[in-house]
């Protein structure tokens, strides 16, 4: 069990009875009444200086108030230089402050109308850009098709290994594929370009067409027949299309050789050669198409070993003939049957 006690504070207020509370510079009797005054404003009309006492007040006590003196900015003016450096001309920062107020009103309406006159000026700009007619935009230079840049081939190199068949085509080899370039005019884009290649009877070469579609929408096929050897494919495939081959559009350096247009494009399509045998032996190709008038020397391609030249010239000459007396058999379907172990 808890107990709580409350404890009470008592004041005993008599001990303030016996403190004396006395102004001994206002009561000049040194009595203990309070005497109480009324206090004394003065008001300044001007800037003054304010002195509290006078000379030597402070060395004897006095029971009169202080002596309160106020000179005029005149006094103040004629008091000489030694009191010059412990007063403060309040004034001239009164007529200062005047001054520079005056001068930012000045300055605020001058701004308020130049920036008003710029306002009007650019509206005005504005209501005459409105009116006025839009500018006249300069016309291009109307373009023509040959203004497509094709990259550009010597006759050199379109006819390395190969010929020059004018005015058809130019065509070059290398060991594993052949390259026949179709002559096209020089307006010549490459979405008018048409291809085909279409597969030939069997043990025979493909055929390959190169045109243009025309204005009309006609197509004038500036290339068309049987290549001169075979040429891969793809199984299955007995037709193919630009989107099927490698090709591209190209224009010939120096005009091109003699007997063609003198501004034309060619049409490079790539085909990969069937070498005989399943590769045992390199086809080298005399001719591109199997109706060309020119044929070349194929013992004297540069890409061939000289020392090989007259072996495959005979291999050639034997495989030949043997491809001769298969296709002959074929259409004869003369085959002879094959023996069987039973």
């Amino acid at each position: 069990r808890r107990t709580f006690r409350a404890f009470v504070m008592v004041v005993d207020y008599s001990r303030f009875d016996a403190i004396d509370v006395s102004d001994s510079d206002s009561d000049g009797g040194g009595g203990n009444a309070l005497r109480s005054r009324q206090p004394v404003v003065t008001r300044l009309s001007a800037p003054s200086r304010v002195t509290f006492g006078g000379p030597g007040s402070g060395a004897s006590p006095s029971s009169s108030p202080p002596e309160i003196r106020i000179a005029s900015d005149s006094e103040h003016n004629q008091a000489g230089t030694s009191h010059a450096s412990a007063s403060t001309d309040y004034a001239r920062f009164e007529r200062m402050a005047r001054e520079m107020a005056d001068e930012d009103d000045e300055g605020g309406e001058d701004s308020d109308d130049e920036t008003d006159e710029r306002l009007d000026e650019e509206r005005r700009r504005q209501n005459d850009a409105k009116t006025a007619s839009p500018p006249t935009l300069p016309q291009a230079a109307p373009t023509s098709a040959r203004a497509f840049t094709a990259p550009q081939h010597s006759v050199e190199n379109l006819t390395r290994d190969g010929a020059c068949v004018a005015p058809t085509h130019y065509w070059s080899q290398a060991r594993d594929d052949v390259v026949i370039s179709i002559a096209v005019p020089g307006t010549t884009r490459a979405k008018d370009v048409l291809l085909h290649v279409a597969r030939g009877e069997p043990g025979q070469p493909p055929s390959l067409g190169v045109g243009t579609r025309r204005a009309d929408h006609e197509t004038t096929w500036h290339k068309r027949g049987a290549l001169a050897r075979r040429v891969v494919l793809d199984e299955g495939s007995t037709a193919l299309s630009a989107e099927d081959l490698d090709w591209s559009l190209a224009d010939v350096a120096d005009g091109g050789a003699e007997g063609f247009p003198p501004e034309h494009r060619v049409v490079r399509v790539w085909l990969r050669k069937e070498h005989p045998g399943g590769g045992i032996a390199v086809s080298w190709w005399s001719s591109a198409f199997a109706d060309d008038s020119i044929e070349i020397d194929t013992t004297k391609i540069s890409a061939r070993q000289p020392q090989r030249a007259e072996q495959a010239r005979a291999t050639m000459e034997v495989w030949r003939a043997a491809e001769a007396e298969f296709a002959q058999r074929v259409e004869s379907s003369a085959l002879p049957e094959a023996a069987s172990n039973k």
